[in-house]
């Protein structure tokens, strides 16, 4: 059998599988290996006060809750005063229905206006945290569509590279040692292949067995820029909710202004 027609018709099979299968296996590995220590490069840490540690002992003793569902609370600004958070508009609604709250044990009933009031804010804090999501969304997926972009360019080059690599060593041309090693870790099955061409066309002296060993695994890939894991670290979403303050006056129970808390994660 002719050797040459031999890795022609091996690198027109490579090229028709490995375009659609282990090159888009390659470009996927690339993108997956960026994005995987994101979170734990670029993570914050916050240092608490010892203020701090004991508000969040105060706060361990809070407790607020709507039948079943659990809420939020934190301290308000004036003495004996709290702040209720409904986190979606399902507690809202539940909460609304069943007509009272129970905070730090004490339920509190909700009146008809303030019932109206709460389900509009939480209507309103639910329609801000839908469109902060969708801009969320787009920008990560704006900066994943570029990082891809880039993944898919790079491997497009290095596959031609080793197929001109495999066919100027079939052919007998010079060849540099980087674009052997280049060969040798992108495809070593390619590798054999135009190291066995070469020899059998007699371009070059013999090369002793253990050449390949001593090639593989040490060429460099061209990874994507980190500036991607950076970009998609630093994004922020805003989630918005209904809030009500609550205060004890003489173990009265007093419900007072309705607003909403947003948070960026």
């Amino acid at each position: 059998m002719n050797m040459g027609n031999a890795v022609l018709n091996y690198a027109r099979d490579y090229v028709s599988k490995t375009y659609h299968a282990p090159a888009a296996e390659r470009a996927l590995k690339a993108y997956q290996d960026t994005c995987r220590n994101i979170s734990s490069k670029y993570s914050d840490s916050v240092e608490i006060s010892q203020d701090g540690y004991e508000l969040q002992e105060q706060e361990k003793n809070l407790s607020a809750s709507s039948g079943k569902d659990q809420l939020g609370i934190t301290k308000g600004t004036a003495p004996n005063s709290y702040v209720i958070h409904f986190d979606n508009a399902a507690l809202t609604h539940r909460a609304v229905q069943r007509g009272y709250i129970t905070v730090n044990g004490q339920d509190i009933p909700l009146s008809d206006e303030v019932k109206e009031k709460i389900l509009k804010t939480s209507k309103e804090a639910f329609d801000a945290s839908e469109k902060a999501m969708m801009q969320y969304i787009m920008q990560h997926n704006a900066i994943v569509a570029r990082q891809q972009a880039e993944v898919w360019e790079n491997e497009s080059k290095r596959m031609s590279r080793a197929m001109s690599v495999m066919s100027k060593m079939a052919s007998g041309e010079k060849v540099s040692e980087e674009d052997r090693r280049f060969l040798a870790e992108y495809d070593p099955e390619m590798y054999a292949m135009a190291v066995s061409a070469e020899m059998m066309a007699e371009r070059k002296e013999k090369r002793e067995e253990k050449q390949f060993a001593e090639l593989h695994g040490q060429s460099e890939e061209q990874a994507p820029s980190e500036d991607y894991a950076k970009e998609l670290g630093n994004l922020q979403c805003e989630h918005t909710e209904a809030t009500l303050e609550v205060s004890f006056e003489n173990g009265n129970a007093i419900t007072g202004e309705i607003g909403t808390n947003t948070i960026n994660y």
